[in-house]
């Protein structure tokens, strides 16, 4: 943040750049995780006769939502809280 600052951004813009930041990481990883979930759980079911593949939606829908909460919250708390004197220390 004190990067951005120091090159003339206001700090409520570098702030919405920090949550951008985290937002992007959090959706890259979603897509990640599910591709290396999906993909050997489908080819698993393709191999053995007979396999029913059960997913418990509305459990992993709550995980799910509660994560992304937590990862909301936090990024919103922390990029609040950072003013531009601490952003120049870190």
């Amino acid at each position: 943040m004190a990067r951005l600052i120091a090159v003339g951004i206001p700090p409520r813009w570098a702030r919405h750049v920090l949550l951008a930041q985290h937002g992007a990481l959090i959706a890259a990883s979603t897509v990640l995780g599910l591709v290396i979930a999906l993909v050997p759980s489908v080819v698993l079911a393709l191999q053995i006769n007979g396999f029913v593949l059960s997913v418990p939606w509305w459990q992993l829908a709550v995980l799910a939502v509660s994560l992304y909460l937590a990862a909301l919250l936090a990024a919103l708390h922390s990029a609040h809280k950072l003013s531009v004197t601490e952003a120049g220390r870190g």
